[in-house]
């Protein structure tokens, strides 16, 4: 199982830089425990992250998933459950 730790760590880095960047902020400041509303994610975020997940995991988010995912280690999660075959 490390490769699937290994993933999953290298996952949440990509994540937290992408919103990160799409938030213009530190990564240090996206931890996995914050939820979207806390780090002032709105609309127009919502649609940049979306692009920038997808582009940069190969996957297809669903309209609906930062209604399901109340944090950002929620999203990882759905994440690393779409990269998994």
């Amino acid at each position: 199982m490390p490769t699937a730790v290994a993933g999953k760590e290298y996952v949440e880095r990509r994540l937290i830089g992408i919103v990160a960047d799409v938030l213009g902020c530190d990564a240090s400041a996206v931890l996995p425990e914050a939820s979207f509303e806390s780090l002032g994610i709105d609309s127009i975020s919502v649609i940049m992250l979306t692009v920038e997940v997808e582009k940069s995991f190969g996957i297809k988010l669903p309209m609906t998933i930062f209604f399901e995912c109340k944090c950002i280690g929620d999203f990882l999660e759905r994440i690393v459950a779409e990269k998994t075959p």
